[in-house]
């Protein structure tokens, strides 16, 4: 009766640690709705990063457009001199849920966070863009290794943003100073995004783009909200800047039903767990059984031996 008993329990705690086992792996898969499953990476200093960092930066880059696909979004890519004054100007019309810039950046002398692209002032496009250089929204530096390039201010966005298409969206830019201080999220936060990530200082190309990729991997992999992403990223060794948040940190960007093979139990998996289990379980259950069978062997001779001293 014992030994029934053992070897019902022991098969017993062999289905519960399966269905537990299946549970919890399913479990962190919590998904979000379907809406803005687009997502867009603006990378206008590709070449210059990439040769910079002996290919790694590409890798990561790659990385984080994998992770963004598994999690379920059709991802639009634009580097170089494809990123243009024209292209942020209608970036709010295509509903991003995601929106991942990586480039220069700096604070100008009003305290805004100003953020560079690819793109050249000259005659035609001192004329093309001269009411946008007048308030203010772009400008370009006259000295210094990005002299001539353009770069956007929080105001481009605020004239050209959409508060009704960035619903929900997540907002993320890497560069130095991006997230020094809210200039640049708030009016983000206020067309609608709900979060904001951005260095808090100046960030090396590597490290940046490798937390970068550390954060997606775990945000779109796990279903980890942006808070819980950005815990396992580190600060830039040489500057101490960290990737910081604003708005709601419990946001996740997970958006993909499917269920990735990696990410699951297959059924061919569970049975081969399943029959070791069983194997594993009538191991210990025989040897249970053996060692309960020597010991009442042993009490039977003990008991023998009593009984004849007694006779005696």
């Amino acid at each position: 009766m014992l030994l029934n008993k053992i070897g019902k329990f022991t098969l017993l705690v062999t289905v519960i640690f399966l269905l537990s086992f299946t549970e919890s792996n399913s479990a962190k898969i919590n998904f979000e709705n379907q809406e803005n499953s687009r997502a867009v990476i603006l990378d206008p200093f590709n070449s210059e990063f990439n040769f910079l960092s002996l290919d790694v930066y590409e890798m990561y880059m790659r990385s984080i457009i994998y992770n963004l696909e598994r999690a379920g979004y059709t991802v639009d890519y634009y580097k170089d001199e494809n990123v243009t004054i024209n292209l942020l100007k209608r970036l709010d019309d295509e509903g991003y849920g995601v929106i991942y810039i990586n480039s220069h950046g700096f604070i100008d002398p009003q305290g805004s966070f100003a953020l560079f692209i690819n793109e050249k002032i000259d005659s035609e496009k001192a004329n093309l863009y001269r009411n946008d250089l007048e308030e203010k929204s772009i400008g370009y530096l006259e000295a210094g290794s990005l002299a001539g390039y353009l770069y956007v201010t929080p105001r481009f966005f605020l004239l050209y943003g959409n508060n009704s298409l960035f619903s929900d969206a997540l907002i993320f830019i890497d560069a130095c100073h991006s997230g020094n201080n809210t200039s640049l999220a708030e009016v983000f936060l206020n067309l609608g995004a709900q979060c904001f990530i951005g260095w808090n200082g100046p960030v090396n190309v590597i490290h940046g783009i490798m937390m970068d990729g550390k954060f997606f991997h775990e945000a779109c992999k796990y279903n980890k909200t942006v808070e819980q992403a950005l815990r396992g990223t580190r600060a830039d060794p040489d500057s101490g800047a960290t990737l910081t948040y604003f708005g709601n940190g419990a946001l996740r960007v997970l958006r993909s039903a499917q269920v990735l093979d990696e990410d699951h139990l297959s059924l061919d998996t569970i049975l081969k767990i399943t029959i070791a289990s069983i194997f594993s379980a009538s191991i210990i259950y025989a040897g249970i059984r053996v060692f309960l069978s020597r010991r009442s062997r042993t009490m039977l001779r003990r008991q023998n031996r009593l009984l004849r001293f007694v006779k005696i």
